[in-house]
């Protein structure tokens, strides 16, 4: 299929697929989007009968029967992929799309000139009248032309102010799904993503890297003293702790609970050390307010467990030994930094 006839066959399904979100009063967010496309490009048949099946039942779609069947399309694990190929899709057609009003642009300017430069140098010649008659006809027809490829510019660039807000939108999803939604920082997921990444860089670039796991002490007593919501404010205090001493390609998260983690690529484990302990030294001077009492509450503190990364173990391995770290330090007593036991080496022979 030449690239014309792509662009042609996606913007045809994107012209559908909007016109049919329209008519069922659906807004067009990404997961609307996502399905939609993926019943009217052919490669899920049984999707298109199923939505064609609900409609038909149910009269209409609301958009909690949307998300219900996009969640049993979908998978929590391929969503990503399938965000990933749709925003991909976007760029390509936005970057054919552009593309083409360039070349047409530059195209309608040269003829333009052309008949400019006809118009010119006949206005002397034999018969001008005559000539002037045809060449005015040509120019009328021209005009025409010109409108109407007004008429297509503004539709195309009516298309594509579309895909550029929906690849905004997918990008909006790519971001709440991997951002912990009390804190602001990254979640579960996206520190597994990070730290992955990290460990293959590290590898290929032969680089340091440390793991910084932190676990908020005694929060059930705290929560169960003053309530879930001073609990709340406790964990975005430290979310916003953790992005305030971070920097580069440092990745902060909120690994569970009132569980966080630091990834800290190209950072030895001595200088890990002193991130962790400033970190935990900050957190241990602010103090959480009553805002309706204006009463001071109990100090936060920290426990830390740091572990270096060792070129080709596996993600367990180096979580493993920085939470062992982190037991460590809660079992010394809380509120201080501890680093990973050091390796037993083997005594040598003889």
């Amino acid at each position: 299929m030449s690239r014309q006839s792509q662009l042609d066959a996606s913007f045809a399904i994107a012209h559908k697929l909007l016109q049919r979100l329209a008519e069922l009063h659906l807004k067009p967010i990404p997961r609307n989007y996502m399905l939609w496309y993926a019943s009217l490009d052919g490669t899920r048949p049984e999707l298109a009968q199923e939505l064609a099946r609900t409609v038909e039942k149910e009269g209409g779609l609301s958009q909690g029967m949307v998300d219900a069947l996009y969640d049993r399309q979908f998978s929590a694990g391929e969503d990503g992929e399938v965000l990933r190929k749709a925003a991909d899709k976007i760029e390509n057609s936005l970057g054919e799309v552009l593309g083409l009003l360039d070349e047409a642009g530059k195209d309608a300017g040269k003829y333009g000139q052309s008949l400019a430069g006809l118009g010119a140098d006949l206005e002397g010649a034999p018969a001008a009248e005559d000539v002037r008659a045809v060449v005015g006809q040509i120019l009328a027809a021209t005009q025409d032309m010109s409108a109407r490829a007004q008429g297509l510019e503004t539709r195309l660039k009516a298309s594509v102010a579309e895909v550029t807000a929906l690849k905004r939108d997918l990008e909006d999803t790519r971001v709440e799904a991997t951002t912990d939604a009390l804190t602001g920082i990254g979640n579960r997921k996206h520190f597994e993503q990070r730290l992955k990444a990290a460990m293959a860089e590290a590898d290929v670039e032969k680089a340091p890297l440390s793991l910084l796991l932190f676990d908020v002490d005694f929060f059930k007593h705290f929560n169960d003293t003053y309530g879930h919501q001073l609990g709340d404010e406790v964990l975005r205090l430290i979310g916003r702790e953790l992005k305030n001493n971070i920097k580069g390609r440092d990745t902060a998260a909120r690994y569970g609970g009132e569980e966080f983690a630091v990834v800290l690529p190209v950072t030895t484990l001595p200088n890990a050390l002193k991130v962790a302990e400033q970190i935990r030294s900050q957190v241990e001077r602010r103090r959480v307010v009553r805002s309706a009492t204006g009463e001071v509450l109990a100090a936060i503190t920290l426990s830390v467990g740091v572990a270096a990364y060792r070129h080709g173990e596996p993600v367990t391995a180096l979580i493993e030994r920085a939470d062992a770290a982190l037991y460590a330090a809660k079992h010394a007593g809380r509120n201080q930094v501890m680093a990973e036991a050091a390796p037993v080496r083997p005594l040598a022979a003889g």
